[in-house]
């Protein structure tokens, strides 16, 4: 199977290095300096011959959620027409599936309660609106390509392709901090509840369905939520086991406004696929590397 990455950042970095163990595989995106693993796209012209003989594309195209806030505008049309030249050229190069990897944080900004596939995206968020434009794409699209939407939760660990936005994710930040500084400060609502992804766990499922059938709509998201201070007390447990040491975790903010946060994956469920994850594994994992 011949798989190309859209993407040139830290989700497509972590999907590159997994499948390329098993798949030919290419990356192809926007960012090319200093990475002579990514071959260069750029819109509205797109050279198809990124295109031929692919199997399956893999799209993790997006600016990040600061660069949303930031631009706005460009931030809301570049989902959508981005998203829309690709599939294209997918289609006119008789690619056979087309998965898109999106964010749970479509359901709202504020999130809260339960959620699942069945729920309403409502969010406002440009970040969150920029992913819904590419949804919407692929589901007008279905038709004539076979597709797979993945609004996954918040992903961590390591990537071969590392840049800003790998350590502002909450769980990374935490680990280097431990790594560097010997402590954890939590800048934010230490009771921020969120569902916490291995990367590593993403991109295996993600092999997984470019080789098998799979529903068009999958939230990929762990069985339990935690809260900010919850993640930061595992790292410091296996941080005192490893390195014999207390690891401090300071609060810049008191902890407010408790709730529960259930996100389910009825897709998941039907599919019957594991979706209980051990972050202590990674987390050990990820102690014990070199940064």
């Amino acid at each position: 199977m011949k798989v190309l990455i859209l993407g040139s950042g830290y989700l497509a970095g972590n999907i590159y290095q997994n499948l390329s163990k098993k798949y030919f595989a290419r990356v192809a995106g926007r960012n090319t300096k200093n990475n002579s693993n990514i071959t260069t796209l750029s819109w509205p012209k797109i050279n198809l011959s990124v295109f031929k003989d692919i199997d399956v594309v893999i799209d993790t195209l997006g600016m990040n959620s600061d660069d949303c806030q930031k631009f706005k505008d460009s931030a809301m049309s570049f989902g959508e027409s981005v998203t829309k030249l690709n599939v294209r050229a997918a289609i006119e190069s008789n690619v056979k599936k087309y998965i898109f990897v999106s964010t749970v944080h479509v359901y709202e900004e504020d999130m809260r309660g339960i959620y699942d596939e069945n729920s309403e995206p409502l969010s406002k968020h440009p970040y969150a609106l920029s992913k819904i434009g590419s949804e919407v794409v692929l589901n007008e699209n279905q038709h004539f390509i076979e597709t797979s939407i993945i609004r996954c939760g918040n992903c961590f660990g390591f990537s071969p392709f590392k840049n800003s936005e790998f350590e502002k994710l909450a769980a990374n930040n935490f680990v280097l901090q431990a790594l560097k500084n010997r402590k954890i400060e939590i800048n934010s609502n230490p009771s921020t509840r969120r569902n916490f992804v291995p990367i590593d766990e993403l991109s295996q499922f993600i092999g997984f369905i470019a080789e098998n059938k799979s529903p068009k709509l999958i939230n990929f998201v762990n069985s339990q939520s935690f809260s900010l201070l919850d993640i930061a007390n595992k790292i410091k447990k296996i941080y005192r086991k490893k390195y014999k040491r207390e690891l401090p975790i300071f609060l810049r903010e008191d902890s407010r406004n408790l709730y529960n946060l259930d996100i389910r994956s009825l897709s998941l469920k039907r599919m019957k696929y594991r979706n209980s994850f051990n972050l202590e594994i990674y987390f050990e994992k990820m102690l014990g590397a070199k940064c």
